[in-house]
Parts: structure tokens; C-alpha cells; sequence
């Protein structure tokens, strides 16, 4: 695609293309796919949060941000605090905090980082990388066949680590858990990539 001011710019007017069904499925699994990163956005914010409270010592000696909390207990005024700083920080900010400073002291499975890390790469190409292209390439096999082959591991990684941030904010807020990650992940992720029989 070109660049703003250049000639050859595609701009996309509504002469450029119709709807059909094919593109409409297509799109249908983008927008659950943008769902699922915008909810991986708020669950990961309320994770690091919650996360903060849990480890407080550690984000107030190491985490600059947090430095100027004195008071290292658990009292209400504290946790009002953190949730403070936590929610004047922007997304970026907090997902730079955590995979730079945080993920190798608190959390101690390499396999849970490894989910961790590919859930926030495959979130930040949804959100950022995945509508790249024309409106008329919705039409193409390529793109259903990118979207229905190739994501479908990674989407599952990223419902999963969703479901174990909401687990884990529920158990620090002392709220029931009504759901299996395992089963949920799975019924959630054949959501995503399901499609409305073709005519």
C-alpha cells in the first residue's frame, strides 16, 4: 500500500469492493479476534495490579513507579495506592514494566513465561498488524486461510492466558471461580474461528 500523498495511495472507497459472505466470515472472525486482545488489554492490567499488591515489596524497591509508596503493609490506603499508580500508568508502560523487570523475578516457571510472552506477541499483531490489508483481500483464500490455519495455537495460548490472569485476579479478590481454563479455553477458541455455513 502506498503512503499518504503518494499518487498511487489505495484508498479505499466503496466502489473498491462489495460484501459477500465469504469476506463477511472473515471479518467476523477479525472482530472476535480484536475482542479477545482488547479483553487481554483489561485482564493484563488487572493482573499486574493485583500482582503489584501481591509483591509490593519488590515493586517498591525496584520498580520506579512505585517507589514513592512508604508503607509496605497490606492495609486498604496501600492497596488504594497501587491500584492508583497502576491505572495511571498507560498499556505500553505496564506491558514494558512486566516483561522487562518483572516476569523473571515473580514468575518462576519458564513455561508459564513462554506462554506469557507469546500471548502479549500474538495480542500486539492482532491489535496492531492483523488489518494490514485491503479491504478487497478479505476476498482472498489467503486470508481465511491465515486466519482459520494459521493463528488458531496462538489465539488458544492467548484465551488461556487470559483465563489464568481472570483466575488469578478472582483467587486475590476472593471471588468464586466458575469456570475450567482448559474446557473454557477450548469452547471459546471454536468461537473465534467459527463460521457461518456458505450457500
Amino acid at each position: 500500500m502506498g503512503e499518504m500523498g503518494n499518487p498511487n495511495y489505495d484508498y479505499m472507497l466503496a466502489s473498491d469492493y462489495s460484501l459477500t459472505e465469504f469476506s463477511n466470515n472473515n471479518f467476523s472472525i477479525i472482530g472476535r479476534l480484536l475482542y479477545f486482545a482488547t479483553r487481554y488489554e483489561k485482564d493484563f492490567r488487572s493482573y499486574f495490579t493485583i500482582t503489584a499488591c501481591k509483591y509490593l515489596e519488590y515493586f517498591v524497591s525496584e520498580i520506579k513507579e512505585f517507589s514513592k509508596i512508604k508503607a509496605l503493609d497490606h492495609s486498604q490506603s496501600t492497596l488504594n495506592k497501587v491500584y492508583e499508580i497502576s491505572s495511571s500508568l498507560s498499556f505500553h508502560k505496564i506491558i514494558t514494566i512486566f516483561f522487562d523487570e518483572i516476569i523473571n523475578k515473580i514468575l518462576m516457571s519458564d513455561v508459564l513465561k513462554e506462554k506469557f510472552l507469546k500471548a502479549k506477541n500474538f495480542r500486539n499483531y492482532i491489535a496492531h498488524e492483523l488489518c494490514n490489508f485491503h479491504i478487497t483481500e478479505a476476498e482472498s483464500d489467503s486470508i481465511r486461510n491465515r486466519l482459520q490455519k494459521d493463528m488458531k495455537e496462538e489465539c488458544k495460548l492467548m484465551i488461556e492466558c487470559i483465563l489464568m490472569m481472570e483466575r488469578a485476579v478472582c483467587e486475590f479478590n476472593k471471588e468464586p471461580i466458575y469456570f475450567n481454563i482448559e474446557k473454557e479455553t477450548n469452547m471459546l477458541c471454536s468461537w473465534v474461528f467459527e463460521v457461518i455455513e456458505e450457500n
